[in-house]
């Protein structure tokens, strides 16, 4: 049973972390009060020094009991709350780098040093030896003493039910914010998600009318509950194929159990056949430089149709943007979902002085080369897609399906090209070729619409624009064309001043697309105005068609290299060299995981 502890102000009880956000975010008054109270009692009986190591052993200092009212449990104390063409594959150009294309060569070992050291900002840069991150299982845990002897002796409350756990007041924001639904909204003031039809069959709707039979089992495509219970004991509890045939072989099993299936081969018919399901893929081949590479996708105006037509999302979906505001003026604005940015706004006046009444389709497109094993260097280059019309807290869980597998690049080196500058070139054309190919449905479908029905049956013009593109420093420097310790935002700067605390003049995209349509006038003039506009010389990008698309400001943040690794990872470095990794070990401490090595791990001192 989970410790429960309470607020003295509102009289609600949480979890530890719980209590720690509800003090942390709330307004209300008498909670406010309990918090400083709490705060100012830590302050004053907090000792002057500490053990110079909190592992298990004797105690250094006394066992301290926290009278009532309490804050937290006993041991807690401590805490602060804390275009499809073939094309040559040499194009013009002789301005690349050895680590431009470090993901076509995993498993060289210079290359994957290159691909560390960008993905890493503790590697070669760091200064700190020692600092290695270790694995979870080699993290030393410790307790100290008296945490046990204050959990033995102090007793647990009532657990509550998980709806009452965080209470009423974690919608709130930072003191002097109001919550989300006390926001001032002003909708877009044009018909944008205007509705064309409505009643249009999609989803489920067309499932339902695919049922043969009997039009009230809810079981189709199988007869019976015992038809599918056994359909999903073979799929979900992990049996092999040959398992389920066998079962089914013995006399009299099949005959009894009066099942549509066999064994495994005509359920997995029944199942790719009769079940919805998304689109299927497809193989087809891109030739650059003589040679013809696999490309296995989706048809991506299909997935998008199949994400937007989702009954499950229908509640929920946003087909016209708005602008937030925190205050009746209107002068902070607030900004969470899509819907409230500036990028739906300025696209949706664009597409509504074209004609009105257009619903944005956002699209959010990721790609991450992945190595599947470390033998023989196996690799995988998956591409996802979502949409922006879907809310972020049902698009971030894997089990609401709201990503969807796209396709999947080819991973070819194409050693077979010595030059290793052609070889470089040719690369970049693979990857933007079958980019283009996956994509070029997009190219009228954003311009000028497509009736699509949502979830709920309700038919609008809509038009799939690209709005985000995910993916770690090298995809950025991949899909834009800049070069490595350059700005894949379109910077204008040194790759020098990468990280500098300044502004730069940012690329205009007009004169990007003008630059890349010198091509047909031959490689020096290609050349020349690609040079002259700062991007490499790249053979039609797959963004260069696509409506209403800015690449650069399509770029997004990548949260686990560039602002863990990159910013937090170095915060939390000199935080323990200023303030000691005791101190830092004992504000976030809870339930007796250290979240430092311990010492004996640790490089020497002074190190």
């Amino acid at each position: 049973m989970d410790r429960k502890f309470q607020c003295r102000g509102c009289l609600h009880q949480f979890s530890f972390s719980g209590l720690s956000r509800h003090l942390l975010l709330t307004s209300q008054p008498r909670c406010v009060a309990f918090r400083d109270a709490q705060r100012a009692y830590r302050t004053a009986r907090r000792p002057t020094s500490r053990s110079p190591s909190p592992v298990a052993g004797p105690s250094t200092h006394p066992v301290h009991h926290t009278p009532e009212p309490s804050l937290s449990h006993p041991d807690d104390s401590d805490h602060e709350l804390p275009d499809d063409a073939s094309f040559p594959g040499d194009f013009y150009g002789t301005d690349y780098q050895d680590d431009d294309f470090t993901w076509a060569h995993a498993g060289e070992e210079d290359e994957e040093q290159a691909e560390d050291h960008l993905h890493d900002p503790a590697g070669p840069l760091d200064d700190e030896p020692g600092d290695d991150d270790l694995p979870i299982d080699d993290v030393d845990r410790f307790e100290a003493v008296e945490v046990h002897r204050e959990r033995e002796a102090s007793p647990r409350p009532e657990t509550l039910d998980e709806d009452e756990e965080l209470g009423e007041n974690l919608s709130a924001v930072h003191p002097g914010q109001p919550a989300w639904d006390e926001t001032v909204v002003v909708p877009f003031p044009g018909a944008a998600g205007a509705v064309v039809a409505n009643a249009e069959p999609g989803g489920y709707n067309k499932y339902g009318e695919s049922v043969m039979g009997d039009p009230t089992n809810e079981y189709h495509p199988f007869p019976s509950k015992l038809a599918w219970e056994v359909a999903k004991w073979a799929k979900l509890r992990g049996p092999t194929s040959t398992a389920l045939t066998d079962l089914l072989s013995i006399d009299e099993v099949y005959e009894r159990l009066n099942l549509p299936f066999k064994n495994a081969k005509e359920l997995n018919a029944i199942i790719d056949h009769q079940l919805p399901r998304r689109p299927r893929f497809k193989q087809d081949r891109v030739s650059v430089g003589g040679q013809s590479f696999d490309v296995y996708y989706r048809d991506a105006l299909e997935c998008i149709k199949a994400l937007y037509s989702d009954p499950e999302f229908a509640p929920h979906m946003a087909f016209a943007p708005e602008r937030h505001y925190a205050d009746e003026d209107q002068t902070n604005r607030v900004y969470n979902e899509m819907k409230t940015g500036k990028w739906w706004w300025r696209v949706q006046q664009a597409l509504e002085q074209r004609k009105a009444g257009a619903t944005v389709v956002p699209l959010l497109i990721s790609t991450d080369g992945t190595q599947l094993t470390l033998f023989r260097n196996k690799s995988a280059y998956p591409i996802y897609l979502t949409i922006g019309n879907i809310p972020k807290d049902i698009r971030r869980k894997p089990s609401r399906r709201a990503q969807i597998l796209l396709g999947y690049l080819p991973t070819s080196r194409l050693t077979h090209i010595k030059d290793k500058e052609t070889r470089r070139r040719a690369l970049a054309n693979v990857f933007h070729a079958c980019m283009r190919k996956i994509l070029r449905a997009l190219r009228a479908a954003g311009l000028d619409g497509v009736n699509m029905a949502s979830g709920d049956g309700v038919v609008r013009r809509c038009h799939p624009i690209l709005a985000a593109y995910i993916g770690d420093y090298p995809e950025q420097c991949r899909v834009v064309g800049c070069k490595n310790r350059e700005c894949p935002k379109g910077c204008v700067m040194e790759p020098g001043q990468l990280g500098d605390l300044a502004d730069f003049e940012r690329r205009d995209m007009e004169d990007v697309l003008d630059a890349l349509a010198t091509a047909a006038d031959g490689p020096e003039a290609y050349l020349q105005a690609c040079s002259a506009i700062g991007i490499k010389p790249l053979h039609h990008p797959f963004w260069e068609d696509l409506p209403l698309t800015n690449i650069y400001e399509s770029i997004t943040p990548d949260i686990l290299h560039q602002l863990y690794q990159g910013l937090v990872k170095r915060v939390i470095g000199w935080l323990k060299k200023i303030v000691g990794e005791d101190e830092i070990d004992a504000r976030f401490h809870l339930e007796g995981v250290r979240l430092t090595p311990s010492p004996s791990r640790e490089s020497p001192a002074g190190s």
